[in-house]
């Protein structure tokens, strides 16, 4: 079946929800509330796939910390009859491209459940690259205790000069129409955003 891939809107956030809530287990979907963060702070860094009917039919939602350069892959869904077609990949490689050229991010991480081998693949495979970096536990109310797998992929060299400010960062650097929505310089966790993994 095929999709049109676009960013995500506001007006995409119900839809999210739903593609979220049909396709991740209860204990990780995300709530609009987690989508309109993501959606008003980094508009640039959300990707729908949407269906000839107009349906939200997969997305990615990506955080981004500003002053460290990385990008943080917050969800990814794509619903069942649009699996296997590459539409993911897809969606997680767009996000990827704005991240250098919007926010000129070093690296994207992602954090997977130990037990979640399907997404511990996808994110590893040779087309995405992510290397494992770390196994966390989280001590967060709601938190099962599973460890996490934080998965990470280098998206360019570091800088020499740490202090360089970066496009999108408040500088005045980026493409037109790239200006600063929300908050520069926060980190995702400085928001109070809950880690979703997949």
């Amino acid at each position: 079946m095929a999709a049109s891939l676009r960013r995500a809107t506001v007006h995409d956030l119900c839809q999210m929800e739903d593609c979220s809530q049909r396709c991740i287990p209860e204990r990780d979907a995300f709530l609009v509330q987690r989508f309109t963060v993501s959606v008003l702070c980094w508009p640039q860094l959300q990707w729908v796939a949407q269906g000839h009917d107009g349906r939200i039919v997969g997305y990615v939602t990506v955080d981004m910390d500003q002053r460290e350069g990385i990008a943080y892959v917050r969800s990814i869904a794509v619903l069942p009859p649009h699996r296997r077609s590459g539409l993911a990949t897809k969606l997680v490689n767009l996000a990827h491209s704005d991240m250098i050229r919007v926010y000129d991010a070093e690296c994207a991480k992602v954090n997977v459940r130990q037990s979640n081998d399907v997404a511990l693949k996808f994110f590893s495979n040779n087309r995405l690259g992510y290397t494992e970096h770390e196994l966390m536990n989280l001590n967060h109310e709601e938190d099962d205790g599973e460890p996490f797998c934080v998965l990470r992929k280098q998206l360019r060299e570091r800088q020499d000069v740490e202090d360089q400010p970066r496009p999108g960062a408040g500088d005045g650097g980026g493409n037109p129409g790239d200006e600063e929505v929300g908050p520069a310089n926060h980190r995702p966790d400085d928001l109070g955003l809950e880690w979703l993994f997949i």
